[in-house]
């Protein structure tokens, strides 16, 4: 494209865009008082399922969402209707600045909280394990985001880059 396009009918003007993600052609932002939805690429947005509250990091698989925020990992099963607090994540709050990846099928956060590091849910969200394995201490303490392509998940931190192979081939 050649033009930036507005896309924030139903976003207030108090609103802080933490990160957007699309999950099978609907895009979700998590948001400082919310997760938002839009079903028409950013032309018009609705509140999905919470509000009130901060949302730092959202990201899905199939009809599961995953979000970060003020209490901790939750996620739904229907599309943000309703939210269940996830089990072994190590902050109460999310900070600002958490990030989420989906990849090889399993969801990989950054917790942005001192030594606990990268975490891995290997059934969708619902339960949470450290996966800093390879890490050096430093930057299990001090990592920043994901990026992934076909063949790697990356994760950048203070000192380094990492990355770990996919686990699925293709033919």
């Amino acid at each position: 494209g050649t033009t930036w396009l507005q896309a924030y009918s139903g976003l207030s003007s108090n609103m802080t865009v933490n990160n957007i993600v699309d999950v099978q052609g609907v895009l979700y932002a998590a948001t400082s008082t919310g997760l938002m939805k839009s079903v028409d690429m950013g032309g018009s947005w609705q509140p999905a399922g919470t509000t009130n509250w901060a949302v730092q990091a959202v990201h899905g698989s199939g009809n599961t969402l995953v979000i970060l925020g003020t209490f901790g990992a939750q996620r739904s099963v229907n599309g943000g209707a309703t939210w269940t607090n996830s089990t072994g994540y190590p902050v109460t709050i999310a900070p600002q600045g958490s990030d989420l990846m989906v990849y090889d099928g399993q969801f990989y956060a950054i917790t942005k909280s001192g030594a606990s590091g990268c975490y891995r849910s290997v059934d969708n969200g619902a339960t949470w394990t450290a996966f800093n394995d390879g890490l050096s201490a430093q930057n299990t303490f001090v990592q920043e985001e994901f990026h992934a392509d076909a063949e790697h998940l990356y994760i950048a931190c203070a000192l380094d880059c990492y990355r770990i192979p996919s686990l699925t081939t293709s033919i």
